[in-house]
């Protein structure tokens, strides 16, 4: 499958995300942190997330976080802001609709901005791998 980063380089990419949205969470993170509890969940799985914004707020709130990202310049910003702000996060480049994941381990997936980048005739394999790696509850 081919990935795209907004018609440029994988840097571009990567630079023009970082400065479109910055390090501030969204409200949709923040929601997820506000219905769970970080000592009662096992992984919250960042999938698509960029710099790794979500991924490294998420940890400094407790939660075990992971951040899946197929652009690895992105995954260098995330890992220079975890490393100075002494944040355990696991990087992991990959894309959906494959996830080097096992089943069902991730307790809450953050899914923001990501799907209107993967090709129609593998969207629905994307959701099925999101659903694969999910815990039953």
């Amino acid at each position: 499958m081919k990935l795209s980063f907004t018609g440029t380089s994988e840097q571009d990419g990567a630079k023009f995300w970082l400065n479109r949205i910055g390090w501030t969470p969204s409200e949709s993170v923040k929601k997820i942190a506000q219905e769970n509890n970080p000592t009662k969940t096992s992984y919250v799985a960042d999938i698509g997330g960029g710099h790794g914004r979500e991924t490294l707020w998420l940890a400094e709130q407790g939660f075990l976080s992971i951040l899946i990202e197929p652009n690895k310049y992105s995954l260098e910003f995330a890992k220079k802001r975890a490393n100075s702000k002494k944040l355990n996060i696991i990087l992991v480049n990959a894309a959906l609709p494959y996830l080097p994941i096992g089943p069902q381990i991730v307790d809450v997936v953050e899914f923001y901005w990501t799907l209107h980048q993967i090709p129609d005739e593998f969207k629905l394999l994307a959701l099925k791998e999101i659903y694969r790696i999910l815990k039953p509850q």
